[in-house]
């Protein structure tokens, strides 16, 4: 495959980093996104065939990390490169999803009372203009963006990492 060869050759000559196993995660709507194991890292490798929106991601997530806001980080990214595919890898998060860890079908309120939270710094640290060029809504009361909306935020793109914080993935969906 094509693909997954591109993908050996970046994480072998650009990252230094001997893969272990390449696994297309199924469950992605776009059929674009890979799970990587090194030996010592893991990461999600996605592939967009949209330039702007690749960069538009790149420059979302950039942000986010650097306000501290846990996300996926951006590990390394081919924009600079004319390309019909462009490849973007992010680190990996260790945690829980949301979902995997209800009590009884819920979540306590402490939880989503922590939830809660980050998600308003997010939405605090993104308010104004649309920095990142991501596809607007039409919104006819609102004359100005207001904020980022992930527009996926499941309980599957809402982790509790290792360290007990929460982290949001999966922004592919911006808005």
């Amino acid at each position: 495959n094509e693909k997954k060869e591109k993908i050996y050759r970046i994480f072998n000559e650009i990252l230094k980093e001997e893969i272990y196993e390449i696994k297309k995660n199924e469950d992605s709507s776009d059929g674009n996104v890979y799970i990587i194991n090194c030996k010592f890292n893991k990461y999600v490798v996605k592939i967009y065939k949209n330039k702007k929106f690749a960069k538009s991601m790149v420059m979302l997530h950039q942000k986010l990390f650097q306000l501290n806001i846990n996300v996926p980080n951006i590990i390394y990214n081919n924009l600079k490169e004319d390309d019909e595919e462009y490849i973007v890898i992010y680190s990996f998060i260790k945690g829980y999803q949301i979902k995997d860890i209800l009590q009884n079908g819920k979540v306590d309120k402490e939880l989503i009372s922590y939830v809660s939270k980050k998600i308003r710094k997010m939405h605090d640290v993104t308010s104004g203009k649309n920095e990142f060029d991501l596809p607007e809504l039409p919104f006819e009361t609102w004359n100005k963006r207001k904020t980022l909306l992930h527009c996926d935020l499941t309980k599957s793109n809402i982790l509790l990492d290792e360290n007990n914080d929460i982290a949001i993935i999966d922004f592919d969906d911006a808005k």
